[in-house]
């Protein structure tokens, strides 16, 4: 829960032109929430402050620019060394872009611009930065960090979508059957939801090396687009892009910390279990001194074990409550407290435990059947 010592391989990156120290190894959202970053982005609607969230790649949250190109996350892209890494900061950031709705109708794109191309090349940078979320790399910056893409084909049995246990497990079991495993997971690292339980990174790495000694062939930092026709699976991987004939397909793409909607709990520091054990297991961040745990019946044993792995952080736990106790969260930059009925307590974390839902994107994509989640 320190800066990085002497005895720690040491990676320094720019952040809105200061230089930031990290751990080799660290997500730049982890970096940053280390340097006391909270505020990463803002909503595009109504300039709402957005920050660490879901720490899973799932929410805009932590939506930054990297060396020029916009829309990546802090949460999912390890630091290197030299980054150049800024938050999109929308024009006008105090405008609400709402008030502006008259000016923009449904439709207005097509009708409007997209007649003339070269008013739209003129309208488009704008419109993106009136948003906030959006930014239009010059062609030196999208030269140098999004090169074209390479295609390539793979022919292989097994293809395995997702590095956690159940992932490695599958991959493992069928290259021992003298089956062609290609296993992808969009992590740099292996383990899944193992690497959120205390002693799980050991079991994460055995896992790991049991898949390789094995003979499968594994992918990190690789992303599954879906499934396309004449049973092509697409996945992104660098500046590859593959397209993947599988025998078979395993979707081993875990589960999600499902979400509580709380007035004004949208603010940094308000995050959800897996982003909490990450900080404080991977990215060996205290995620906050204070923290209010927030939990609704389906996620009482989340908000026992996040409660325990907090203390041990050295973080006090201030309260421990249900979402229909609280007023509002405090704060607009980060989060400075909770109100409840009975007055306000004061914290700099809210962690919300409601329990886990499947990741299913790619398998309602791909159309196929889905049973209902039991926890």
């Amino acid at each position: 829960m320190t800066p990085p010592s002497a005895r720690d391989p040491e990676v320094r990156f720019t952040f809105d032109g200061r230089i930031i120290r990290a751990r080799t190894g660290q997500t730049v959202a982890g970096a940053l929430h280390a340097a006391g970053v909270r505020t990463l982005s803002w909503s595009a609607k109504f300039r709402r402050a957005r920050g660490l969230r879901c720490g899973t790649g799932s929410c805009p949250g932590c939506t930054v620019a990297i060396d020029g190109v916009g829309g990546q996350l802090a949460c999912m892209t390890e630091v290197r060394e030299g980054a150049r890494v800024r938050r999109i900061r929308p024009r006008w950031l105090l405008l609400p872009a709402d008030t502006l709705s008259s000016l923009v109708p449904a439709g207005f794109q097509e009708a409007r611009w997209l007649r003339s191309s070269r008013a739209w090349n003129i309208a488009a940078p704008w419109i993106a930065r009136l948003a906030g979320q959006g930014l239009v790399p010059t062609p030196s910056d999208a030269a140098a960090a999004l090169p074209a893409p390479r295609l390539a084909t793979r022919d292989v049995d097994l293809l395995v979508v997702g590095g956690g246990p159940r992932g490695l497990a599958v991959a493992t079991g069928a290259a021992g059957q003298g089956r062609r495993v290609l296993l992808v997971e969009r992590r740099a690292r292996l383990g899944g939801r193992l690497l959120e339980q205390a002693g799980g990174a050991d079991s994460a790495d055995a896992l790991a090396a049991a898949a390789r000694a094995a003979g499968v062939e594994i992918l990190t930092g690789a992303q599954a687009l879906g499934a396309f026709s004449e049973g092509v699976e697409g996945v992104s991987w660098g500046s590859r892009l593959l397209a993947v004939r599988a025998t078979t397909v395993v979707l081993a793409t875990g589960t999600l910390d499902r979400e509580i909607v709380l007035p004004d709990g949208d603010r940094p520091g308000v995050m959800l279990p897996a982003a909490v054990a990450r900080l404080v297991l991977v990215e060996r961040v205290r995620p906050g001194a204070k923290a209010v745990i927030v939990r609704t019946p389906e996620g009482e044993g989340q908000a026992r074990s996040i409660a325990a792995l907090l203390r041990a952080a050295g973080t006090e736990i201030a309260n421990v409550c249900t979402p229909d106790e609280v007023r509002s969260v405090v704060g607009r930059t980060r989060v400075s407290g909770v109100r409840f009925a009975r007055g306000l307590v004061a914290c700099d974390l809210v962690v919300l435990c409601a329990g886990e839902r499947r990741a299913d994107e790619l398998a309602r994509q791909a159309a196929l059947p889905q049973e209902p989640h039991v926890p």
